[in-house]
């Protein structure tokens, strides 16, 4: 077991230095409540719990019947308020890369950051033409609404002194957590389990609204 920890060591230590090099400020208590060791440490904790809840989504989704279908599905018609919010979100990322890009190419990598990812993965269910893709991309993004509800309880505005940053910041998060409610609850777009509302069984299409 001791070896697991100096392994872990051995790659948090190199990365967290790299994280206070390129950002100093990493370990002013204003801008983290951690220190960049605890920061990279939850990081790769975090990475390896989803990765471990793909695949084996993955792997019982490759069971499950639906697998056996995989024809092309047209995706639903946008209901107005997620036109709206695709707009909303579109003119934000932009800005994202905008303030990021202004403050260096370096800090570019922080794109990669949960709620950025989140963005470009929403936009992407919104954007696409094949409702099927989109099914799985939402059933794994969705999951992703714990990191937007975390940056809304205990936000870091710390280094958001660029005009209009700190505002589209919030306007970035509550658009989040807004998004995924309504593609399951408003345009009924994705379902949280079934990939294709679609090909659903009949007794549920013949009660209305599909069950959450």
């Amino acid at each position: 077991m001791d070896s697991f920890w100096v392994l872990l060591d051995s790659i948090i230590d190199p990365v967290s230095s790299i994280l206070v090099a390129l950002k100093p400020t990493l370990h002013d208590e204003k801008h983290f409540y951690v220190s960049p060791k605890q920061h990279v440490f939850e990081i790769i904790i975090a990475n390896i719990f989803f990765g471990l809840c793909i695949y084996f989504g993955l792997r019982k989704d490759k069971n499950s019947k639906a697998q056996a279908s995989r024809a092309r599905v047209a995706a639903k018609p946008l209901h107005t308020a997620e036109r709206v919010f695709r707009v909303v979100l579109t003119l934000n990322i932009i800005m994202q890369l905008v303030y990021k890009t202004m403050r260096g190419w370096h800090i570019l990598g922080y794109m990669l950051q949960p709620c950025h990812v989140t963005t470009c993965l929403y936009l992407f269910c919104w954007y696409t033409s094949d409702h099927h893709l989109g099914a799985r991309v939402f059933q794994v993004s969705v999951h992703y609404m714990f990191f937007t509800a975390l940056a809304l309880a205990v936000p870091d505005l710390a280094q958001l002194k660029l005009p209009f940053e700190q505002t589209t910041f919030w306007v970035q998060h509550w658009a989040l957590l807004i998004a995924p409610i309504l593609m399951l609850l408003v345009s009924r777009r994705y379902h949280p389990l079934h990939p294709v509302v679609q090909e659903l069984p009949a007794r549920h299409r013949a009660r209305g609204p599909v069950p959450l």
